[in-house]
């Protein structure tokens, strides 16, 4: 019964410490800028994130892989229909408000990281 309790116990307080190994700010969910609407999926330092917006007549698609430490995260995409499958060949770069609604950051290319500046807002869970 001692083994149990003390399992019990060695499991709760492993489970409330988990946060401080991961990222600081949790960035799950839906963000917005003018024309996009983005989904970020955060496990502890690592986002993956997808997008379509609409090109004109043609619909695009996005999806990037990346990591966050603290309030930066950064990661690289890759415009699925525009490009060879598989390859990386955009950036993007961001700081994370200290509220968690709001993201600064760059995009770019990979040889050209900062190619413009934009603002993302997160609108939803």
């Amino acid at each position: 019964m001692k083994k149990i309790i003390f399992l019990s116990m060695l499991t709760v307080s492993y489970i409330f410490t988990l946060p401080a190994y991961g990222a600081d700010i949790n960035v799950n969910g839906i963000w917005k800028n003018n024309g996009q609407t983005m989904i970020f999926f955060q496990e502890r330092d690592n986002i993956k994130v997808m997008c379509s917006y609409h090109d004109g007549s043609k619909i695009v698609v996005w999806y990037g892989e990346g990591v966050i430490k603290g309030n930066k995260l950064e990661y690289y995409l890759h415009h699925a229909n525009l490009d060879k499958p598989g390859s990386y060949n955009h950036y993007h770069a961001f700081t994370v408000s200290d509220d968690g609604k709001k993201m600064i950051g760059t995009w770019g290319t990979v040889s050209q990281p900062v190619h413009g500046h934009w603002e993302l807002r997160k609108v939803g869970p």
